[in-house]
């Protein structure tokens, strides 16, 4: 009878735990595209991508991009307008990446230290 109400008790904690632990976290919006839109999106009002792949939630391979709109559109990858836009993308990315990395890299001239003084400079004491 005791290991009964034990049973029970310890089932209700373990039902507790799961419940709440998705209730902490909030409900997870999935955006799972459906259906492709065919009609190329000018690249110049795609300002980011995500890929979405069958291996996940969703059940089919599709690319998302986000528009200066706020706006989700799915498209398939085995389009050629959407491979390409995909190549600019990583494209731009590259070279924003190389661009980046060359400002942090760099000290002007001035700026360097020698190993001689620099003749015009004067020390103050």
């Amino acid at each position: 009878m005791a290991s009964r109400y034990l049973e029970t008790i310890l089932l209700c904690c373990v039902v507790t735990m799961f419940s709440s632990t998705s209730a902490a976290y909030g409900p997870r919006k999935l955006y799972c595209c459906v259906e492709f839109q065919e009609k190329p999106v000018p690249y110049k009002q795609i300002i980011g991508y995500k890929q979405q792949s069958y291996k996940e939630v969703c059940n089919n391979d599709a690319i998302i991009f986000y528009t200066t709109k706020s706006k989700k559109v799915c498209a398939s990858i085995k389009d050629e307008w959407v491979r390409t836009a995909l190549a600019r993308l990583r494209y731009t990315h590259a070279l924003l990446l190389r661009h980046k990395a060359f400002s942090l890299n760099y000290t002007p001239k001035c700026l360097r230290a020698t190993s001689t003084p620099n003749p015009t400079y004067r020390r103050v004491s």
